[in-house]
C-alpha cells in the first residue's frame, strides 16, 4: 500500500484528504450513500437482528459491523451490493 491514503503523511496526505473529502462531501454522494445505507439496515439487517433474537443465537457484532460497512461501500463505489 505504498503512497496510498493510508500509508503517506506530511504533504503528500494533506493533499490526498483534501481530494478524498470533496468527493465524500459532494451531496449526491452523501444523498446516495444514505439511501443504501438505509435501505440495507431496514431490509437486511433489522431482519437478520431480529431473527438472531428469536432463535437466540449469539453473533459477533464487531463481524456483522464489518460486513455491513463492506457492503455500502461495495454498493456505494461499484453499485453492486454483495
Amino acid at each position: 500500500m505504498g503512497g496510498s491514503l493510508f500509508t503517506i503523511d506530511g504533504e503528500d496526505a494533506a493533499t490526498q484528504h483534501g481530494k478524498l473529502k470533496s468527493v465524500l462531501s459532494n451531496p449526491r454522494i452523501i444523498a446516495s450513500t444514505e439511501a443504501c445505507c438505509r435501505n440495507k439496515v431496514e431490509t437486511i439487517l433489522l431482519r437478520l437482528l431480529a431473527y438472531m433474537s428469536s432463535i437466540g443465537t449469539p453473533f459477533d457484532v464487531q463481524e456483522l459491523m464489518l460486513r455491513f460497512m463492506f457492503d455500502l461501500a461495495t454498493m456505494s463505489l461499484f453499485d453492486v451490493d454483495p
